[in-house]
């Protein structure tokens, strides 16, 4: 079989990428000095700025996987990784400017575009060399050659997923089937058929492969424990397919614990970087909308105190992250004795309990800008699944599958179900379904998006009351 470009030399990728990002940094630095001041002669802490901005990415760049240069990766991944990393090299940078006391004697419109012109920069390399490697493996190059283990429907999408994907510069040999006697099919998926499982180790010791694909699923214990040991001396890459979308996960990974091999089935899906990515969103844009909104929630404050004997604020307990409770903030919009009379009840189209005021305050969801305390308490987030009571948590949760999934991040006060239009009395199932779609493919990118909407289609909706 050919020898791949760079096959086996992924060290030397990662050199060029990681010296290329160096060098952007530095020259997209000195190019909007020149631009901005005219001259590239700089004052001493423009030049400090740029080395520790160097060192920064040097740390950074590799911690939030900006080398990870895994096949299979899309390029809308590649791309939110290169932002995300610049970002909080920024960040990290403002913080070390407001400690150190120097920001000051920078120029933040050059810091500005400094950084802009940077992440485009990179963005922009990412993009081209994204698209040159992917042409370049479906044209036959740089190509690794596959076995695939099984012939079942965790086989069948892999194989074509394989198929369909020529951008990821795999090519499949063959696959090994049962062990069951008898006669057996000569072909597969349209791929031809190298043996039983107990002939693979013979076969791998013999042949020139770079990777075998094990895509059995966990029913057949026997079958995977015999091919396991067909493995043990293999030396090409080994992979795993597990079938854990059966499970219906909202998240999983792999994981040990001293050594111990450990498959993570329910988890925290937003964390590590994603989760201060998140923290950093959350705290700075509260503070600003809470700023710029303070007027308007003064005036708020003071119609909802004259329309009704009782306090400017309606704190209700609500089940958020891990299904831990929380007072959440709201412009009160009922009298204060309502559910003395009533009991906690489902907000619901043409009842009455709300006062007039409160009846507009809710249409127009700004009953709801309290929350953005919330978020700056961190009993919240601003994009994330509507949190719910204690007592209609234990209901749902036995009456909806994947109820409780939900509450693997903080609670939001607009979401993915939200700007589709599913809130107040509408389909529950459809909420949810929401909900977990917007966690398993949660990006910054992605939470920008639900806020954008929701000027447009979240403040006010026919479901609102």
């Amino acid at each position: 079989m050919q020898e791949g470009f760079l096959r086996d030399k992924g060290y030397i990728v990662v050199g060029a990428f990681a010296l290329v990002d160096g060098l952007i940094l530095v020259v997209s630095a000195l190019l909007m000095h020149f631009y901005y001041f005219g001259s590239f002669e700089m004052h001493y802490v423009y030049k400090i700025t740029i080395v520790v901005s160097f060192l920064l990415c040097a740390w950074l760049f590799p911690t939030f996987g900006m080398y990870d240069l895994e096949r299979g990766q899309n390029l809308r991944k590649n791309l939110y990784v290169v932002f995300s990393s610049w970002l909080m090299v920024l960040m990290a940078l403002l913080i070390i400017g407001a400690l150190t006391k120097t920001n000051w004697q920078m120029s933040r419109v050059w810091v500005g575009l400094w950084f802009a012109f940077g992440a485009s920069a990179t963005l922009l390399f990412r993009m081209v060399v994204w698209t040159a490697v992917n042409r370049m493996r479906a044209a036959g190059a740089n190509t690794k050659y596959v076995v695939i283990v099984g012939e079942g429907e965790l086989a069948q999408k892999a194989i074509r997923k394989i198929k369909t994907n020529p951008w990821l510069g795999l090519s499949i040999v063959g696959y090994f089937g049962s062990e069951k006697e008898g006669p057996l099919s000569e072909e597969f998926e349209g791929i031809s058929r190298l043996g039983r499982y107990s002939e693979l180790s013979a076969y791998n010791y013999k042949a020139d492969i770079d990777e075998i694909w094990v895509a059995l699923p966990l029913c057949e214990g026997q079958e995977l424990s015999l091919v396991l040991d067909q493995l043990k001396h293999a030396l090409n890459q080994v992979r795993i397919i597990p079938d854990m979308q059966s499970f219906q996960l909202i998240k999983y990974s792999a994981s040990e614990l001293d050594g111990m091999p450990i498959i993570n089935a329910a988890e925290t899906p937003i964390s590590g970087r994603d989760e201060l990515i998140k923290l950093v969103e959350d705290k700075a844009l509260s503070l600003l909308i809470l700023t710029m909104i303070l007027p308007l929630m003064l005036v708020i404050a003071v119609l909802v105190k004259l329309s009704s004997p009782g306090p400017v604020f309606y704190r209700q307990v609500r089940v958020s992250l891990n299904g831990k409770p929380f007072e959440m903030l709201k412009f009160r919009s009922m009298p204060i004795d309502v559910e003395q009379k009533t009991g906690p009840k489902w907000a619901s189209k043409g009842e009455n309990r709300a006062t007039a005021v409160g009846k507009f305050l809710r249409s127009t969801s700004l009953d709801e800008l309290p929350q953005f305390i919330n978020v700056l308490k961190g009993d919240m987030s601003i994009v994330g699944p509507r949190p719910e009571r204690p007592m209609f948590v234990d209901q749902f949760k036995e009456e909806i599958p994947g109820y409780m999934q939900k509450h693997f991040v903080k609670a939001g006060i607009t979401g993915w179900a939200q700007v589709n239009g599913w809130r107040g009395d509408t389909c529950l199932t459809e909420r949810i379904r929401h909900d977990l779609s917007y966690i398993r493919n949660w990006s910054l990118g992605f939470d920008l998006k639900i806020i954008f909407l929701t000027l447009f289609k979240g403040l006010i909706n026919k479901n609102a009351y």
